[in-house]
Order: C-alpha cells, then sequence, then structure tokens
C-alpha cells in the first residue's frame, strides 16, 4: 500500500520498475517504524501467550486421554476381527463356489439325463460334508436329475432354488445354508447345477474365532436375514441398523443395569452381505465419561482464560483497522474524501498514512478520469467539430475554475497557431459577448503559447505582467489582461497541434503544479479526440465551403427518411442553386466565383439550427435537410436564406458582386422509400424556380411516389 500510495501502480520488485517519482507536494512520503514499536512483535506476544501456554498446560493433562486412546485402538482390534470373519466368509462360500464350477465342467453332465450324470452328482455330495444337496435342471426350471440316492427323494427345486434359477446372480443366500448355481455350457439353453451348502461349518468357524471374546457376530443378507439361524439374533436391532450406514456405532443400554455396548457394521459387497459386530462397553465408557468430564472442566477454564485475553489483545490492535476498514468502507460507496485519524508510530499508523495517501491519490485520479471521460464524451456526442472543441473548453473552464480559456491549433504548414475556440466562464453572457472579436493568429514560437507548441513543455505563468514571454493580445477584444496563465501543448504521436490555455481562476487562487499535471494529462487524451474529431471532419466536409460533402448528405438523409416514416414526424427537403455563377466565373475570375461559394455556406451555416444538416450537393448547389420541419416552415426558412443571400455584398478579389439563389422545398410523403425520390421531388421545385425566372422559392406541390 506505501508503494501504491507513492504513486508507483504495481509492484516494483516483481515488474522492475521504480516507484513514481514525480508526486505532488500534498503526498508525503511516510518514514518508516523501528523494530520494538512493531506490531508484529506486540501480535507475536500476544499469540505466545494464547497458544503456548494452554499446550503447556494441555501437554501435562495429556496423559488422562489414555482412556479415549484405548477406546480407538479397541475399535481398531474389532476392524480386525471383521477382517479375519469376512476372509473366512470369502474362503467358505468362493470354495464352493469354484467347486460347482468345476463340477459344471464334468464331461459326465454333458447328457444330463445318463446315470452317468447324476453319479457325477452322487459323488460330489458324498464327497463333501457340508453339501446338502444338488439339483440338476433344465433352461426352463425343470427337474432334470439330483444328488440323492433315492431318485424320488427330491420331485422340484426348493423355493430358494427357484429363487437363485430366475436371478442373474450365482450366488444367493438364506437361512443356514446359501446356494450355486453353475452352466454345463456356454449357451442360453444349457442346463443348470445347483447346489445347496449349509453354514454350519462357517458357525464353527465363527464361534471359534468369538470364543472367551465378548464379541457377537451376525452375517446378514441385504433384507435383514441372519444367515447363520443364531438364536440370540437381535432381529429389531439389526433392521434398525441396517437403515444407516455403515459404520462404528454406541449403543447406549435400553434400561438400568444393562452395559452399552458397540456395534460395527460393514459390507462384504461382492455377496451383498453385513457383518455387524457386538461388543460389551461399559469398562470402556466409565473410562472416558471420566476423562470427559476432567477435560471439559479443565478446557472450560482455559477457555475463559483465553476469551479474556483475546479480548484484550483484539480490542487492542483491531480498533485501529476496523476503523481502516470503515472508512475504506465509505470510499468505496463513494466518498473518496474519507480520512482515518490515527497517531500511533506502529505499522497500523503506517498503514493509516498510507491509507490517507492513497485516498488523495485515488480522489485525484478519479477526478482525472472523470475529467477525461466527459471530454471525450464531449468530443463524440459533439454534432460538428466547433461544437466539440467549444464544449471541450467550456468544461475545462468548469473543472478549473478559470475565468476564460482558449483552444489554439496549428496550421497547415505548421508554422502560425490559431485560436479556433474562445470561451468566458460567465455564462450569462451572450454569445457575442463570449466570442472574441479578431481571431488571434500567433507564429511558432511566439509568446508563450507560441513557445509551448514548439517546445511541448507545458507552461504555468504566475505573473503575465512581468514574464517577458507574455504577449497580450487581449485587448484586440476589449478583454482585461490576465494575471496567471497555464498553458500545455496538444500532442499526438509526439507532434504537437495545438495549444490549451486558461487563464486566471474565478475563485482568485493560483493555479498549481497540480493542476498543471492534471490540465496536461488531459490535454495529451483530448488531443488525441479533437484529431480523430478533425479527421472525421474532414472525411466529410467540402474543403471549399466546409459544408458537409454529398455523400455524407445521401446517407443522413436516408437516415432521417426512415426515422421519419418510423415515428411520423415531418421532414423537408431545401435545395438552392446561384443564379448566373459562370458569370461571375467569366467576369472575375474562377477564384471569385469560389469566394462567392464560400460566402454563400458562410450564410446557410450561420442559418441553420444545430439539427439542420447543410451540404454541397453539386457545384454549384446547395441543400439543406430540416428535420421536425413542414414544408410551411421550410419555406419560411427559405425565404429568409434568399433574401440574406441577395442582400449580400460580397467582395470578391478586386470586385464586389451580388448573386442571387433559387431555391425548391420538397416534403416527404409516405410514398418516398428512398433518399433519391425526395431529391427529385426538391430538384423539380428548384427547377421551376428556374424556369419561373430565378430568384424565388417554389414549393412542390404533393404527390404520390413509388418506390
Amino acid at each position: 500500500m506505501n508503494e501504491f500510495a507513492e504513486g508507483n501502480p504495481v509492484d516494483g520488485a516483481g515488474s522492475g520498475q521504480k516507484p513514481a517519482q514525480n508526486g505532488t507536494a500534498d503526498v508525503k512520503t511516510v518514514e518508516k517504524i523501528g523494530f520494538f514499536q512493531s506490531i508484529k512483535l506486540r501480535a507475536w506476544v500476544g499469540i505466545f501467550l494464547l497458544t503456548m501456554i494452554p499446550l503447556l498446560l494441555l501437554g501435562g493433562y495429556a496423559f488422562n486421554i489414555l482412556g479415549e486412546i484405548a477406546r480407538d485402538i479397541l475399535i481398531e482390534g474389532n476392524i480386525q476381527a471383521f477382517q479375519q470373519v469376512k476372509y473366512e466368509v470369502d474362503q467358505y462360500v468362493s470354495g464352493y463356489d469354484e467347486l460347482t464350477g468345476f463340477l459344471a465342467r464334468d464331461v459326465r453332465l454333458q447328457n444330463p439325463d445318463s446315470h452317468e450324470a447324476r453319479q457325477a452328482l452322487q459323488q460330489l455330495d458324498q464327497a463333501y460334508e457340508y453339501v446338502e444337496r444338488i439339483v440338476l435342471c433344465s433352461a426352463d426350471g425343470t427337474l432334470i436329475s439330483h444328488s440323492k440316492p433315492d431318485s424320488e427323494a427330491i420331485s422340484e427345486l426348493s423355493v430358494p432354488e427357484k429363487l437363485l434359477f430366475n436371478m442373474s446372480e450365482h450366488i444367493f443366500f438364506s437361512p443356514e445354508a446359501f446356494h450355486v448355481k453353475a452352466a454345463i455350457r456356454d449357451d442360453p439353453d444349457s442346463p443348470l447345477i445347483i447346489s445347496t451348502v449349509s453354514f454350519l461349518k462357517l458357525r464353527k468357524s465363527l464361534e471359534g474365532i468369538t470364543f472367551g471374546t465378548n464379541f457377537r457376530y451376525f452375517l446378514v443378507t441385504l433384507n435383514g436375514e441372519n444367515i447363520l439361524e443364531q438364536p440370540d439374533f437381535p432381529r429389531d436391532l439389526i433392521a434398525e441398523l441396517m437403515e444407516k450406514q455403515c459404520g462404528a456405532y454406541d449403543l447406549l443400554p435400553a434400561r438400568a443395569g444393562l452395559s452399552p455396548q458397540l456395534v460395527i457394521s460393514l459390507p462384504i459387497l461382492q455377496y451383498g452381505l453385513r457383518i455387524f459386530v457386538f461388543q460389551n462397553a461399559g469398562d470402556v465408557y466409565a473410562v472416558a465419561r471420566s476423562i470427559g468430564s476432567k477435560t471439559l472442566n479443565f478446557t472450560l477454564l482455559l477457555c475463559l482464560v483465553a476469551f479474556i485475553l483475546a479480548t484484550y489483545f483484539s480490542h487492542r490492535m483491531t480498533s485501529p483497522i476496523i476503523q481502516i476498514a470503515r472508512k475504506a468502507n465509505e470510499m468505496s460507496e463513494g466518498n473518496l474524501t474519507a480520512r482515518v485519524a490515527i497517531s500511533s508510530d506502529d505499522e497500523i499508523g503506517f498503514l493509516a498514512r498510507c491509507f490517507n495517501n492513497m485516498g488523495g491519490r485515488i480522489h485525484k485520479k478519479v477526478f482525472e478520469l472523470s475529467a477525461m471521460y466527459r471530454v471525450t464524451q464531449l468530443i463524440n456526442t459533439s454534432a460538428t467539430y466547433q461544437q466539440a472543441l467549444d464544449g471541450c473548453l467550456e468544461h475545462l473552464i468548469e473543472i478549473f475554475q478559470a475565468q476564460r480559456g482558449s483552444i489554439m491549433l496549428l496550421n497547415e504548414d505548421k508554422t502560425k497557431l490559431r485560436v479556433e475556440s474562445f470561451r468566458h466562464a460567465d455564462k450569462s453572457a451572450s454569445e457575442s459577448e463570449r466570442t472574441p472579436k479578431a481571431r488571434i493568429e500567433l507564429k511558432l514560437g511566439e509568446g508563450i503559447a507560441g513557445e509551448v507548441a514548439e517546445t511541448g513543455q507545458a507552461i504555468l505563468c504566475m505573473d503575465c505582467k512581468s514574464d517577458e514571454r507574455f504577449k497580450n493580445y487581449d485587448a484586440q477584444n476589449d478583454l482585461k489582461s490576465p494575471e496567471t496563465l497555464i498553458s500545455v501543448p496538444l500532442t499526438v504521436h509526439g507532434n504537437s497541434m495545438g495549444v490549451i490555455n486558461l487563464t486566471d481562476r474565478s475563485n482568485s487562487r493560483p493555479f498549481s503544479n497540480e493542476d498543471l499535471d492534471l490540465l496536461l494529462a488531459i490535454a495529451n487524451q483530448m488531443a488525441m479526440s479533437i484529431d480523430n474529431a478533425r479527421l472525421h471532419d474532414l472525411s466529410i466536409s467540402d474543403g471549399l465551403t466546409e459544408l458537409y460533402i454529398r455523400r455524407f448528405f445521401e446517407i443522413r438523409l436516408e437516415d432521417e427518411i426512415k426515422r421519419a416514416r418510423r415515428f411520423g414526424f415531418p421532414l423537408t427537403l431545401v435545395m438552392f442553386d446561384v443564379d448566373d455563377l459562370a458569370k461571375v466565373n467569366e467576369a472575375h475570375g474562377r477564384k471569385a466565383g469560389d469566394v462567392v461559394l464560400y460566402e454563400i455556406a458562410r450564410i446557410l451555416k450561420d442559418s441553420v439550427r444545430a439539427t439542420d444538416i447543410p451540404a454541397r450537393f453539386g457545384e454549384e448547389e446547395f441543400a439543406v435537410i430540416l428535420a421536425h420541419t413542414t414544408a410551411e416552415q421550410a419555406l419560411i426558412f427559405a425565404e429568409r436564406l434568399r433574401e440574406r443571400i441577395a442582400a449580400q455584398q460580397i467582395k470578391a478579389l478586386s470586385a464586389e458582386v451580388r448573386v442571387t439563389v433559387s431555391v425548391g422545398i420538397g416534403e416527404y410523403e409516405t410514398g418516398i422509400e428512398r433518399h433519391y425520390q425526395l431529391v427529385e421531388h426538391t430538384q423539380t421545385a428548384l427547377s421551376q424556380s428556374k424556369e419561373q425566372g430565378k430568384n424565388r422559392t417554389t414549393t412542390c406541390g404533393k404527390k404520390e411516389h413509388k418506390a
């Protein structure tokens, strides 16, 4: 923040750039603070007291949590016991699964109805003690053969065997037994073997694991059935646990005198089973409660101490920061004059001073950007190049509170400066009083403005009367000589195009170096916009008359016709032609004719409104678009213009001539679709004025036009 407050918008260490050295007088560099005044040291002491002392006390009391550690170890042992049970189940089920698959590949079963097939089933049934029965059925579930000696012992598939037959899985668990199926061949119509295996051996294995412990195991299917058929199976409790996720749960006793239990629920995913391990945890909970009670009391004491210390340090350390945050919030809401009043010498005081300096720079930069934006907006929205210059100058006079100002631009050969815009702060005066009587011209290097244009360096003159560079031309316009002057160059791509001059603040305060820097920053942006506006104005203006060219005129006429059609307001086109201009050219030369055209264009520009669009339509022909104007209103305008031109005595070189114009008026009608139709409409009226003796105005009768 210190670098930003000193004018560096980026990190100088990371970008290789040095901090800005051109800070203004009101932005002071913040001094560094000593180590023992550092808030870092104070914060470190506070954090040490809040953390190290409680940790040392807790370390001496840590042995009291051994009960909790023992409980965690006990749970870990239960999980290991689960892994052992899972291993036993995997071995038991997968062994008989492989055995059934091996039997299905016996070649004697390729003929399921044969005696050899039944003999193979009986051999496997007799070889394994826990195989209860083996059946061989067709693809439609019809019993073909079985493993019992008595052929009438099994007449159809049992309910679990039928369920397994219709399932896509090849293993199905039922109470006290599980069933495995395997196809003899790979085709869909192949007969199936279904083996029924007792859980008796698995139950004995689990009883051996739990012997001498306080564990109980239950192997449960997804629908809550106990497949081992233990007599102490807690069906309701298991059903409740089945609805929960797998994990460890504490079961409190239902009535006094019973011990709490710890139950672990974990899945055997490949078989769709869940194992529940119940353990008596009364002693563990008794120790845990004792440890918890003691730890809670001690923790509450530590919390009280920590709260007191944290409150003290937070009040001492954060109050100034909160004040800075509030001021920053005010600044973010638009109050750029918000400042922090902190007199401490630590980092917070340093931060507050940086914040105040940064706020001053932000306020200055926002003011500068706002002025630049307004200048650019004025140039872009002005109807003419001259309006853009006048609008920008008035805005500069307003924001700098100057009494008057001017914009001077270089001519084409870069030898002279000419006043292109002059404005006075007094807006109550008439336009003639605010506009100079004579357009002042300076040679390059003459006076303060000429020196600024020549060198490209801004000048702040604090006493114009004693400065030898100042040339007083204000007497020519009956103006008071200024006391202070600020003059900055208008440069585009390093080339000077003119200067901006402001004189005497209206509040009697002198201009400062800060004003000079601000005006120079605005001028740099303004010069580019003025140059773009000038180039655009040149591209659409006629070189002799400085009116709009015909192409631009036709584009604007097309747009105005569309608007008139859409919104229904009146639109009139006025066109006039100079009468007998060829005689002037023959008698006084071509240059005299050009002077006549220029003077007529000047009179036209002086007669139209700001919203009207005057243009040079042909060699001797002019046109004006009058929006929101009826033919009757246009007739009044045209007659005044015609009479003014006829009364004007034009000094053309060595002679003085008078000329007249013939005027035609055409009004937009609903049948007109394109601009050339309205032009033809108006030129018809103009031709009638010519045919009827010239120096007259004709309004074309309304006719129906078609596109």
